[in-house]
Parts: C-alpha cells; structure tokens; sequence
C-alpha cells in the first residue's frame, strides 16, 4: 500500500492537512485534519482500505486550485 504525503507546509502556519484516496480521477476527500501528524494518523490507518494507497497534502487557507500559489517572499509558482 502507498502511502504519500504530496506537499509539506511551506512555512504556512493556518491552513489545513487534506487526506485523499489515491486513485485517479477522483481522489476523493476522506479527512480534513489540523495537523500533519493527525493527516498521518489517519493516513496509516486509512491506506489499507484503498487499493492505489491514500495521500496527504497541505493546503494553506486562501489555496485556490489552478491558480498560482504566492509563497510570503511574493514569488509564485
């Protein structure tokens, strides 16, 4: 089983850890947690009921998705 932890904080303070199924096209939403070690619980736990593994990844608040993410020096990615 896969389990894969996608982006790390980024020096981002308040935001929040999203656990997925890792299977494409959906990799549907299975906890919303406030920590990374809570994402990683949950995580090891959760990855043996999926066939592809789950994944955790940090989203800071004001993430939007396709859009360029700004980092607090002003430079985007």
């Amino acid at each position: 089983m896969k389990l894969l932890s996608m982006m790390h904080n980024g020096g981002y303070k308040d935001g929040v850890w999203v656990v997925q199924e890792d299977s494409t096209p959906d990799f549907n939403v299975l906890a919303i947690c406030a920590s990374q070690e809570e994402a990683l619980k949950y995580a090891d736990s959760a990855q043996h009921h999926y066939t592809d593994g789950v994944i955790f990844s940090f989203y800071p608040f004001g993430y939007r998705h396709r859009e360029p993410m700004v980092y607090r020096d002003g430079e985007s990615s």
